[in-house]
């Protein structure tokens, strides 16, 4: 039998490096299909055999495309051909594996106490650490703030820049050999592997195309429903995936739709900018041990807006669904100060910064941040970022188009526009918002101009960790 992994750019060398390496199906075979292997990446295959011809995506069927390979030199030792592919790649056939599906059969001797998996479109990172900080135990870490252990109270730095495609489970694993530990969280870009107890989709708030337009995020990220047991958000659940079952739902409220009902909502909250005090209520919310949550608690952490909350909504379905114990996890929450490089509050001369970074910014995040800005007292609004971060650029006319509505309904709102992305945003706006080039200059004119809370919405640059 031989394999074909297609796509270098986005793992599938270290996939096909690993299918050689546990010797899975036979002879392997990399497809280049972007041809972004370089020198040093080549001397990496060990044994792997590369494709660099061209890909044009049209093949109709897999013997059509196994036909051009072999009619191109690729010489196959067997002619049942396992096809490999991402899932956001735009091939006209249905691969025999995603990246994502894959990754279980690659790791099928991977016994873990507990593992989790974090998808959505918006909210992973932060859900992330959120459950970072509740776990607090002996745990294998990945997202895209880096891959790392926490062993004995002990961090661990494995790789910082690092990004959440399925083979960085690989990697990260990898990595990790030889320490000890039980527990696993795995953030992921685009769906989950099927490996873990318990998944999560955090939201579908906008649902971007994906595979030259023949896919959709939602579908990516349908992947997770693999998992043992899924948490979902109500609304993403009903208006994409409700024929799904094994399912724990969190909602922001008490919601019935087509006697549908969340297993985790809140019942009361009240938002403060350094602590949120939230009342949630579970319903029949089932557990990976079988059990079934009913009850009432508080929890109080760092939650300045309404769409930081459904984060820790989130985090909570995933937490109780894991069973973990609800004290740990209000202690854990309690303790959490907020996400360094995404959403994070400090302070600078007595003036409180909110940060809302993110290489994945979008309007509805943008949208949610600015309202933020507009509930808190000598508030000033700084919004910029960069370019070619993540594979989902910013939708700038409609950026632009809901500031004006917004600067229209509310116009003493102080909006100041930063970086390649604020200049880029001001030749699309009637109003004449203020433009500084520094984001660092922007803030220290926000404070010198005595604003007491500063929003700083910013679309960072992924690899830049410093700057993030």
């Amino acid at each position: 039998m031989s394999v074909l992994v297609l796509d270098a750019t986005h793992g599938g060398l270290l996939i096909s490096r690993a299918l050689f390496d546990n010797n899975l199906f036979g002879d392997v075979w990399l497809w280049d299909i972007y041809h972004t292997l370089d020198d040093n990446k080549r001397s990496k295959l060990n044994g792997v055999n590369l494709i660099d011809l061209s890909f044009d995506y049209g093949w109709s069927s897999k013997f059509d495309l196994i036909n051009y390979l072999k009619s191109n030199g690729v010489d196959f030792k067997d002619d049942n051909i396992i096809i490999v592919s991402p899932i956001h790649c735009p091939l006209n056939i249905c691969p025999d594996y995603t990246h994502h599906s894959i990754i279980p059969v690659i790791l099928s001797d991977f016994n873990k106490t507990l593992i989790i998996e974090v998808t959505g479109v918006k909210g992973k990172t932060s859900t992330m650490t959120m459950l970072e900080s509740i776990l607090n135990k002996n745990f294998l870490f990945l997202s895209s703030l880096g891959a790392k252990l926490l062993i004995d109270s002990e961090e661990i730095m494995l790789k910082e820049n690092i990004s959440i495609t399925p083979a960085s489970i690989l990697e990260t694993v990898d990595l990790a050999y030889g320490y000890d530990y039980n527990y696993c969280l795995f953030e992921s870009s685009l769906g989950g592997t099927g490996l873990a107890d318990v998944g999560l989709i955090t939201n579908i708030v906008e649902d971007y195309s994906i595979a030259k337009n023949s896919s959709s995020a939602s579908v990516a990220k349908s992947q997770m429903f693999n998992s043992k047991l899924t948490c979902c958000e109500f609304d993403s659940y009903i208006t994409y995936y409700s024929n799904n079952k094994n399912v724990n739902l969190f909602s922001f409220e008490e919601k019935n739709e087509n006697n549908i009902k969340p297993n985790l909502y809140l019942s009361d909250y009240k938002i403060g900018l350094n602590k949120s005090i939230l009342t949630i209520k579970t319903n029949n919310l089932k557990t990976i041990s079988g059990k079934t949550i009913n009850k009432s608690f508080n929890v109080e952490t760092v939650a300045p807006s309404k769409y930081q909350i459904h984060n820790v909504l989130a985090c909570l379905c995933v937490a109780l669904t894991s069973d973990i114990p609800i004290n740990e996890i209000i202690n854990g929450l309690n303790n959490y100060h907020g996400t360094k490089g995404r959403s994070s509050i400090k302070s600078k001369n007595g003036v409180n910064i909110i940060e809302e970074i993110n290489p994945g910014l979008n309007v509805t995040a943008v949208k949610k941040a600015i309202f933020m800005g507009l509930n808190l007292d000598k508030s000033c609004i700084i919004l910029g970022g960069e370019y070619g971060i993540t594979c989902e650029e910013i939708d700038e006319k409609n950026l632009a188009k809901t500031i004006e509505n917004i600067v229209y309904d509310n116009p003493n709102i102080p909006i100041i526009l930063t970086d390649k992305l604020g200049l880029s945003i001001k030749k699309y706006l009637k109003h004449d918002l203020t433009y500084i080039e520094s984001p660092v200059d922007s803030i220290n004119f926000a404070i010198s101009e005595k604003f007491l809370n500063i929003i700083f919405i910013y679309r960072s640059n992924y690899s830049n960790l410093k700057k993030r």
